[in-house]
């Protein structure tokens, strides 16, 4: 009797052993896929910030108005060359007809 319950403890310590391996095997994975998700999120929440700690939204706002801004001035300076070209072929066009 004593082989049988020395087989039955043995069985058993095995079975305990393999739960802790596949328990702490289970740990190890949760805590990778934690630091996984850890660093995505981080990886996303720094590429959405900007260095000065704006967020992209708040910059492409107060982008849109430089922008905005910017596109205005190249307009008039387009406007400015385009009647001093006019003037000269005015200019060119009457000392031709003298």
């Amino acid at each position: 009797m004593r082989r049988n319950r020395g087989r039955r403890n043995g069985r058993r310590k095995r079975s305990v052993i393999k739960a802790v391996c596949w328990g702490v095997l289970i740990l190890i994975l949760l805590a990778v896929a934690a630091l996984a998700l850890y660093i995505v999120g981080m990886t996303l929440y720094f590429n959405y910030q900007l260095k000065d700690g704006r967020t992209r939204r708040e910059y492409t706002e107060k982008q849109k108005r430089a922008d905005e801004e910017q596109i205005q001035a190249i307009r008039e300076m387009q406007a400015r060359k385009e009647e001093k070209r006019q003037k000269r072929r005015q200019r060119k066009s009457e000392a031709n007809r003298r």
